[in-house]
């Protein structure tokens, strides 16, 4: 599944979080720590449950729904 074009840029103004770490993070290569996943739920109002531990099919259907 690819995330819409743009969407990781509207993730990264919300959160000062660079894209390309934004976009490892969704394709769950690389998985935020709890301090970072709780900055994100805060940020994104996606659990950091999911952040940390959600597939790379949940985590992006999230983002999707969160940036309409």
């Amino acid at each position: 599944m690819r995330l819409p074009k743009g969407t990781l840029k509207i993730i990264e103004q919300r959160t000062g979080i660079r894209r390309s770490h934004l976009c490892e993070y969704a394709s769950t290569t690389r998985r935020p720590g709890r301090v970072r996943s709780l900055f994100l739920e805060k940020k994104t109002l996606i659990p950091a449950s999911l952040w940390m531990f959600g597939s790379s099919d949940q985590i992006k259907m999230a983002i999707i729904e969160r940036c309409k």
